[in-house]
C-alpha cells in the first residue's frame, strides 16, 4: 500500500470518529420509522381493498344489510313516476271519499283499519297471570302424586308391619 492512502479503520482528516453506539441508535430508529411507514401504508391498502371487495359483493349479490319494516306500509323512497304518484294519491283519495260517504272521519277508518291489521294478543299481565296459574296447576299435580305416592307406600309398610307380627305369633317349629 502507499504511504499516502488511508486505511479502511482510519477516519478522514478533519471528521471526528463517530461511535458504534451513534450509528446504532441512528440504524435502529431508521428502521422502526420504516416499520411504521410499512404497516401505515399496509393498513392503508387492506382498507383500500376490502372496500373494493364489498363493493364487487353489493353489486353482485345485493346489499350486506337488509332493512324491513314490519306492520307498516312500503315506503318509496327516490325519484317518483307520476304514474306510481299519481296512482297511490288517487287510491287514498278514492278510500277518503268512499269514509266521507259513509259518515266516518279519517281518523275513524284508520283506527277500524289497524283495529283490523293488529292482534297485540294477550298483554302482560294475562301472560303473568296465566303463568302463575300454569305454575299452581304444576305445583298442585306434584303435591297430588306425592300424596299418592305417600298412601300407597303407607299401606305398603302396614302390610310389611303385619306379616312381622303375623311371623312373630306363630310358633317357631
Amino acid at each position: 500500500m502507499p504511504a499516502g492512502a488511508d486505511t479502511p479503520a482510519a477516519p478522514h482528516r478533519g471528521t471526528v470518529p463517530q461511535s458504534p453506539w451513534r450509528a446504532f441508535i441512528g440504524e435502529t430508529i431508521l428502521a422502526v420509522a420504516m416499520l411504521f411507514a410499512l404497516a401505515i401504508v399496509a393498513a392503508l391498502v387492506f382498507v383500500h381493498c376490502f372496500f373494493a371487495l364489498l363493493r364487487r359483493h353489493t353489486r353482485r349479490f345485493g346489499p350486506l344489510i337488509r332493512i324491513e319494516y314490519a306492520g307498516a306500509p312500503p315506503m318509496v323512497v327516490g325519484p317518483f313516476t307520476p304514474s306510481s304518484f299519481g296512482s297511490l294519491n288517487a287510491v287514498q283519495e278514492a278510500g277518503l271519499e268512499r269514509n266521507y260517504r259513509l259518515g266516518k272521519t279519517q281518523a275513524e277508518s284508520v283506527g277500524a283499519q289497524a283495529a283490523n291489521q293488529f292482534d297485540l294478543g294477550p298483554s302482560f299481565e294475562t301472560q303473568r297471570h296465566l303463568q302463575e296459574e300454569q305454575g299452581k296447576r304444576q305445583e298442585e299435580a306434584v303435591l297430588q302424586h306425592l300424596f299418592e305416592d305417600n298412601l300407597k307406600l303407607q299401606g305398603q309398610i302396614g302390610l310389611a308391619k303385619q306379616k312381622q307380627q303375623e311371623a312373630a305369633k306363630e310358633p317357631n317349629g
